[in-house]
């Protein structure tokens, strides 16, 4: 342990024999020591030679929020009270005690009982006899939070001050409350698009570059109680004629006895933000009004088809019923296309009302408790296992939850499956089809269609779920299809706040996961 030899702060042996300070009385060292701890508004403690706690001023109460009782008994208080910020630098300090360190002062943060966050400034130093043994150390803490606080508010003032001078984009006026103009700045007086300030000092400043008076003096009223008035927007004319947005900071200055001398403005020019977010705005709205006459348009035409191909289907079915009777298989099989191909209509016709709906918000969302089990799958399930089946693939369902309840809309719920299934057939020439229902990582519910079909090329997965979106758009693509289907999928999952991911490989199938949210009845 280094030694101080006679310079140490505290010596503990001895009586004070001073009239001066304790007439008629002799006092020990030790017990000196005592009151002065006692009555410091520091917070003060004493560690013995094997660095326990023997002595706590109640002070540390009122710093830290805990009394000298609870330190005294749980010896690591002293750590765990240390902002995470500075552990380690309170455990370096630590360190350098161990190795006999005489004295050692630096600040750091505390949490106190309450959770607030207190600045301490840190000073200790060993002690020693007049045989110059070790016997301790002197510690004292002291609260300097309102000391911090002070300085950071000064500093920040400091900044504001320096970016208002060195950004050149904000321009400072003052007028007086007569409407003159008592100072502009350089770049408020390009802002305006003047040569120099006795150009602006000519003006009636007020009436000739704001013009709205009654706004200016409703301005004036307000700044009577206030102290400023932040973002403030407006407009002003400049010196050609056009007018520019601004957003300003106004403040009032004032003489000892309150009145106001002139106001003082910090002026910024918005006009090209301005600009651009009324071109966003209308492009959008534009945007909007074109989604809303596309999607009119293709529910008006829809309509108008769907009644004839309905008529088709219908006497298709009944052509092919009285033709079974007779033996011309070239006739049966014209009746069959017929039907065919008007399903395949009336299905693409079905697509575009549901995508129509979609786009448009005219989609009628009814949420409600659903059981993705009973409600949703099995009846899908059963549907398409006859078509996979046909087609010679294995279909596998296998459910992993006893009661999958989540709150959805059940036409989106019947659609996503019925899509995914769909296209999960479409696209897998021969091996298997598995649809698996099971609760994920975050406990919520997840339906996977994976299938052994031609998979997905990596870079076109993003754009998936792209309305009239095709991996392959040439006229000799091998599969039929819109590029409907998995865009109806995806707005469903966004109406009904489900995700969906996809994996998939091209010529190693692909595997679509649809998450919604559980539902605690």
């Amino acid at each position: 342990m280094e030694k101080s030899k006679k310079n140490s702060l505290i010596e503990t042996k001895g009586t004070i024999h001073d009239e001066n300070l304790f007439p008629h009385r002799h006092v020990s060292k030790e017990k000196l020591f005592k009151i002065i701890a006692e009555f410091s508004t520091d917070w003060i403690y004493w560690l013995d030679p094997h660095n326990k706690i023997t002595y706590m001023s109640p002070s540390c109460r009122y710093i830290t929020g805990y009394s000298k009782e609870e330190f005294l008994k749980d010896r690591s208080l002293l750590i765990k009270i240390v902002d995470k910020t500075d552990l380690e630098k309170f455990i370096n300090h630590t360190r350098e005690i161990l190795k006999g360190k005489i004295f050692c002062s630096f600040e750091f943060m505390i949490v106190t009982k309450n959770g607030e966050k207190r600045f301490i400034s840190h000073t200790c130093q060993a002690v020693y006899d007049d045989n110059n043994k070790y016997i301790g150390r002197y510690i004292s803490n002291r609260d300097i939070t309102e000391i911090k606080n002070a300085w950071e508010k000064l500093d920040e003032k400091n900044k504001m001050l320096t970016n208002i001078y060195n950004d050149a984009s904000i321009g400072t006026y003052q007028i007086y409350p007569d409407g003159k103009l008592r100072f502009a700045n350089d770049v408020f007086i390009k802002m305006l698009g003047y040569n120099n300030l006795d150009e602006l000092k000519k003006l009636n400043f007020e009436k000739d570059i704001f013009q709205n008076e009654e706004d200016r003096n409703y301005l004036k009223k307000i700044l009577l109680h206030k102290n400023r008035i932040k973002n403030l927007e407006s407009t002003c004319k400049k010196k050609d004629g056009t007018r520019i947005y601004i957003i300003e900071q106004i403040t009032p200055v004032k003489d000892d006895n309150g009145r106001i001398i002139y106001y003082e403005s910090m002026v910024q020019n918005i006009t090209d933000k301005k600009k651009t977010k009324e071109l966003l705005i209308e492009a959008e709205t534009k945007k909007q009004t074109l989604e809303k006459l596309k999607a009119e348009f293709l529910a008006t035409i829809s309509h108008e088809i769907r009644t004839p191909v309905n008529i088709i289907v219908n006497l298709s079915q009944l052509l092919k019923n009285d033709l079974n009777s007779t033996n011309n298989e070239e006739v049966i099989e014209s009746a069959h296309i017929i039907e065919s191909e008007s399903k395949r209509i009336q299905r693409t016709i079905d697509l575009i009302l549901e995508i129509a709906q979609l786009t448009s918000g005219t989609y009628d969302f009814k949420p409600q408790p659903i059981n993705l089990h009973n409600d949703i799958l099995l009846d899908i399930i059963e549907k398409y296992k006859q078509v996979a089946n046909k087609k010679g693939l294995d279909f596998l369902y296998t459910s992993k939850i006893n009661r999958p309840l989540t709150f959805a809309d059940k036409h989106s719920c019947q659609q996503i499956f019925s899509q995914l299934i769909e296209n999960a057939i479409k696209y897998t020439p021969e091996g298997r089809i598995e649809i698996t229902l099971f609760n994920n990582s975050t406990e919520n519910i997840a339906v996977e269609i994976k299938d052994t079909g031609i998979g997905i090329n990596t870079e076109y997965i993003p754009y998936l779920f792209t309305i009239f979106s095709q991996e392959d758009n040439s006229y000799s693509r091998m599969f039929e299809g819109t590029g409907l289907g998995l865009a109806i999928v995806k707005k469903h999952c966004d109406l009904n706040n489900a995700s969906i991911n996809v994996v998939s490989k091209k010529g190693y199938g692909s595997s679509f996961t649809v998450i919604f949210k559980k539902y605690n009845d």
